[in-house]
């Protein structure tokens, strides 16, 4: 998903959207309705430094 959105970039008409779906055996009622991107980072994406360019070589 990362590597599509940084491939085509971010249009100016919001015509990307993309869906994120996931199961939890427990949980899922503490998570909010409605989140924004500094919660998504935070909380489920993680970050780790390879010393490469991962789209640009790509992966």
């Amino acid at each position: 998903m990362l590597k599509h959105f940084a491939a085509k970039g971010c249009p100016a008409d919001g015509s990307l959207e993309y869906c994120l779906y996931g199961y939890y055996r427990s949980g899922q009622d503490r998570l909010p309705t409605a989140y924004d991107v500094d919660f998504l980072k935070r909380h489920f994406l993680t970050f780790t430094k390879t010393g490469k360019d991962d789209v640009k070589a790509g992966m």
